[in-house]
């Protein structure tokens, strides 16, 4: 390694003429970076540029959709000649490598240490960059984007506390499983813990929360540094993708100058390469060939054996998206309920819901009924579900067989797993359902008929969710105030109506996520509902949101809490400059609505400061100044129901307040479960009384068992054709919910 460059040699020491030049090159980079459109289709999905196409690609906000020379066109090279640049060599190499393994996303923080990852980025046109100025919303959107695409998200960020800003998302990404790259610049060695300026300690910064990280050394410019760059990014690469996919974080030490003549403000040409990069292939350097993991014969059947002999059996899904079709036919095969939450999938779509549970949190608030229904067997995909009810049953549903199936990790926070299955979720319910359907149940007696106990689990559930349907659109009448458990479903209806298949939900963490749960049921119209389990916080959900809608370029709705959206509140920025497509649902009642179903109201007078927490900020003013046009309010849920379709429609950036009273809701909330819980136990006590399946309703919403084809389909209810039909505010219910959790922020 050589001594640092003397500042004298530095490259940008041209003259006025080259400036000028070069001022008129930067300005065409800037239309690339991060600009927004004029007005038609591809330029309202997040201020793309409509050039080049119609391409999902192009209409991503802030992407280059210009096409330009090949990828070979576009490596790396640094000017070897006086001055050159090692720190853009390095950034050059990095970017070209991850380029050319698929990395078409990457989010930017200004700041003048990570110049050379800047202008790296800046030459490649196919890595749509998007500015953000604030690296704690900037993290957060990218992780919004890896959650829209399931694809790596490239951060880069100056060196200081620029990179501690970005520590929630990095948690976050690490406990949802999103890839992101992390990359921060920071200071030489020689200017480490010697009070230079705008330095910190940015060595394993993340800690346990990366999947890898590195502090990458400094290198002279030559084939040997080339071949370590490119390896390097590579291995980043594929560790944030693997199967546990995560968190990267590599922390570049660099040495000015920053750049050098090489650097010409445009996509990098051949002509413009040193002799030793001006042939590269178009493929990586450094292939990573992926599998996944899936259990071999003998333990697939061994597991179908243990699993057929349970009389009593349960699936839970929860927390990601699953392979719904085919945990579907697994438990039709079985003849199991499953237990599902909003975020697996498994609640919306065309597949067979036949089986799914969608009030099981109502149900489980019951000591009776959760003593009357423990399994034998419990077969669990996904991460943990968030209901307190649902957590307290598997806990004593100890000592039944829990089996969790996890690729990674050990996701059971209950301690009651008798087996971890280490597989692909869909290889491994594939696997099962062609054991079960051979010689498996073959030797065991052949296959079940109708089942008793799924035939209880599925009748309550139906009974408690006609029963919440009504009690919520109760509160829809004229002259009743808003009730926080009818928001969710009215615009869980409106972006299915507007958007179909393309839309997205996102719920916000606190109240959102859980009124979801238990106030809007199943539906054949497919739905895709994100949101932030991971670390479950409050914090940064807002610039999350709008990752997502601007990678995905189509409407998005976010429901949000007062107070999360103050949180996160700067973002709105950032959709106004880029003119992202997401309407933002506040439910404003003016504090911590979650404390008020917690032990914590029973406090006094020292509730409201330390708990209720009180803003009376004024959501207009600030929305009107961030996103100037872009406020409305809505005085009840039928308004809000016009608005958000207004909203979404216009494929312009919204926030849409409506303001509901916190101290009324769980007294509310209970009302409407309690109704559902009596409604469904005289189901389930007729049942029982005539030891029979019980009839089903002439609408016939699911089909006896008896008749039950596994393979097919099954007709359940379905709130969102349902209520269009009827032209009214479909009943959905609230969230009693949440039993005793941490009070602090990060557990709302």
């Amino acid at each position: 390694m050589s001594a640092p460059p003397d500042p004298s040699n530095r490259a940008n020491r041209a003259s006025s003429a080259d400036r000028a030049g070069r001022q008129d090159q930067a300005d065409r980079v800037t239309d690339r970076v991060g600009r927004a459109g004029d007005g038609s289709r591809e330029d309202r999905t997040s201020g793309a540029n409509p050039a080049g196409g119609s391409g999902r690609e192009d209409r991503a906000c802030g992407a280059n959709p210009a096409g330009g020379s090949g990828r070979e066109d576009r490596a790396c090279g640094a000017n070897p000649a006086g001055g050159a640049s090692r720190a853009l060599f390095a950034a050059r190499c990095l970017l070209d490598e991850l380029e050319r393994g698929g990395l078409r996303d990457a989010c930017l923080a200004p700041g003048s240490r990570s110049t050379p990852l800047a202008l790296a980025l800046a030459e490649r046109p196919s890595i749509r960059t998007r500015v953000l100025t604030d690296e704690r919303s900037l993290s957060f959107f990218a992780l919004g984007i890896a959650k829209a695409t399931d694809a790596p998200v490239l951060i880069a960020c100056t060196s200081g506390t620029a990179a501690a800003n970005m520590l929630p998302a990095v948690v976050e990404a690490s406990l949802s499983g999103a890839a992101l790259l992390v990359l921060t610049a920071d200071r030489p060695p020689e200017l480490r813990d010697c009070a230079a300026p705008q330095t910190i300690e940015q060595v394993g910064i993340y800690g346990s929360h990366t999947r890898w990280s590195v502090d990458v050394p400094i290198l002279d410019i030559g084939e040997r540094a080339e071949r370590y760059y490119r390896s390097l990014a590579m291995r980043a690469l594929a560790s944030a993708c693997a199967e546990h996919a995560g968190p990267v974080h590599l922390n570049l030490p660099f040495r000015e100058p920053f750049w050098d003549e090489s650097f010409t403000g445009g996509v990098i040409e051949d002509a413009a390469q040193p002799e030793q990069f001006a042939q590269l292939a178009r493929s990586p350097r450094v292939g990573v060939l992926r599998g996944h993991s899936r259990l071999d014969s003998e333990a697939i059947h061994g597991l179908a054996e243990r699993l057929w002999r349970a009389e009593r059996g349960l699936i839970v899904c929860a927390g990601r998206s699953l392979p719904a079709a085919e945990i579907a036919a697994l438990a039709a095969m079985l003849e199991w309920p499953i237990l599902a939450d909003p975020l697996c999938g498994l609640r919306y779509g065309t597949h067979d819901r036949g089986h799914v549970v969608d009030a099981g949190d109502v149900l489980l608030r019951d000591e009776d009924f959760r003593r009357t229904h423990r399994p034998d067997a419990v077969l669990r995909f996904g991460s943990t579900p968030a209901p307190r009810s649902l957590q307290t049953f598997l806990e004593e549903c100890w000592p039944c067989d829990h089996l969790l199936v996890a690729t990674s990790g050990w996701p059971d926070p209950f301690h009651a797993s008798s087996a971890v299955v280490r597989s692909d979720p869909s290889l491994l319910c594939r696997d099962l359902v062609e054991a079960l359907g051979g010689v498996v149940v073959d030797a065991l007696g052949g296959a079940r008929g109708p089942s008793q106990w799924t035939a209880q689990w599925l009748g309550a559930s139906r009974a408690a969710r006609d029963a919440v349907d009504a009690g919520v659109a109760a509160t829809g009448e004229p002259g009743v105030a808003t009730f926080e458990g009818a928001i969710v479903g009215v615009v869980a209806r409106a972006v299915a109506d507007v958007a179909g298949e393309a839309g997205t939900l996102f719920a916000g963490n606190s109240m959102p996520i859980r009124d979801l749960d238990v106030f809007f049921g199943q539906s054949a119209r497919p739905l895709r509902v994100l949101a932030n389990r991971g670390a479950s916080g409050i914090d940064g959900v807002l610039s999350t949101a709008l990752g997502v809608a601007c990678a995905s370029g189509e409407p998005t709705a976010l429901v949000i809490g007062d107070l999360s959206f103050l949180h996160d509140v700067t973002a709105l920025a950032a959709a106004s400059r880029l003119r992202i497509p997401l309407v933002t649902i506040v439910i404003n009642n003016d504090g911590g609505g979650i404390f008020s179903y917690l032990p914590q109201q029973r406090l006094g007078a020292m509730f409201e400061p330390l708990f209720g927490t009180p803003h009376g900020t004024d959501l207009a003013a600030i929305a009107a100044a961030l996103l100037p046009g872009g406020y409305e309010f809505a005085a009840d849920v039928h308004q809000l129901d016009q608005l958000v379709r207004a909203a979404l429609a216009s494929h312009q950036p919204r926030v849409i307040e409506l303001r509901t009273d916190r101290a009324t809701m769980p007294q509310r909330s209970r009302s409407v479960i309690a109704a559902a819980q009596t409604a469904a136990f005289a189901r389930v006590s007729s049942q029982a009384a005539g030891n029979r399946i019980a009839p089903q309703a002439t609408d016939d919403r699911i089909a006896p068992p008896a008749t039950r084809n596994p393979g097919a389909p099954q007709a359940t209810h379905d709130p969102i054709a349902s209520q269009a039909a009827d032209n009214r505010i479909a009943p959905l219910a609230a969230d009693d919910v949440v039993a005793p959790e941490p009070a602090g922020r990060g557990k709302r």
